[in-house]
């Protein structure tokens, strides 16, 4: 087996050269500047930037966390499945790759705080954070604790992978008061006038939910009754059934008036007879074209 680098200091060193002996593999370095020698691998570390930066620049992540978005990459990467419908983790292990614990980069997840290291009974027995990728050398999960951007090992691991709190942007920001527009009830009666605008505040979160909440408690209930119509032959005036076209009947001179013609022969006996000469005129001559 042969080995193709470049001048990296990761392979071109003492203990790379040891292990080619001992694995058995020849160990060929390409030109300085030329990685057309090298298209293979070039190719493969094209692949796990591009999917790397798709990941971040989806998810907003920061710059400082690349290493955490390239690993994920390479790790769907060698897990999906290539032309041939085996994936390069198939090949390598000669097993399924372990698919079952994939989780949605970056979504909301929920660490499980080790027991030694709560200051307290009654304090929260859980970080929150992120996912960030699954580590390799156990079966576990990096995750980024928001509470001091660290990132924590752990298998103990809850997820919510339809939330996502890279996306929002914070509470107190101009943007989010941006988006939230007021909202305007229709009074049921005249007392209910005063909740007729009710605006967000941008001052904190509880307290425009506590007026919206307060606002929805003065709505009376109304109990609204929505009558469907009536089936056509429940009759309430003095009109006679016998004007009446039941439904099988309607479905009949239907299934009658369009009849499917199945071979030639019923095509040219049908009052279109003219017009299925004509089409069937057309097509020869666009065969013998």
């Amino acid at each position: 087996m042969k080995i193709v680098s470049d001048w990296g200091g990761e392979f071109v060193n003492n203990c790379f050269k040891e292990c080619a002996r001992i694995e058995g593999f020849e160990h060929s370095i390409s030109p300085p500047y030329t990685p057309e020698h090298n298209g293979i691998a070039e190719r493969g570390n094209r692949s796990i930037l591009e999917k790397a930066r798709f990941l971040m620049l989806q998810t907003k992540l920061t710059d400082q966390l690349w290493a955490e978005a390239t690993s994920t990459a390479t790790f769907l990467l060698n897990v999906a499945p290539k032309r041939d419908k085996v994936s390069l983790y198939k090949k390598w292990f000669n097993q399924k790759p372990p698919v079952s614990n994939l989780k949605t980069f970056v979504c909301k997840s929920w660490v499980g705080i080790p027991p030694i290291k709560r200051q307290s009974k009654f304090e929260s027995i859980v970080w929150e954070g992120i996912m960030l990728v699954y580590e390799n050398h156990a079966l576990a999960y990096r995750i980024l604790r928001l509470q001091d951007k660290q990132v924590v090992i752990s298998r103990h691991v809850k997820f919510d992978e339809t939330y996502f709190p890279n996306l929002l942007p914070p509470l107190n920001s101009t943007k989010l008061h941006n988006l939230i527009s007021p909202i305007s009830l229709n009074p049921l009666n005249p007392q209910t006038e005063s909740i007729r605008n009710v605006t967000y505040k941008n001052d904190s979160c509880s307290e425009w939910e506590d007026e919206l909440h307060d606002a929805m408690e003065e709505i009376p209930q109304r109990r609204i009754r929505v009558i469907s119509p009536r089936h056509p032959t429940l009759i309430t005036g003095d009109v006679s059934e016998e004007n009446i076209l039941p439904y099988q009947r309607r479905a009949h001179q239907t299934v009658e008036s369009n009849t499917i013609l199945n071979n030639y022969q019923q095509a040219i006996k049908s009052k279109d007879s003219n017009k299925w000469e004509e089409a069937i005129s057309k097509e020869l001559d666009k065969m013998k074209k």
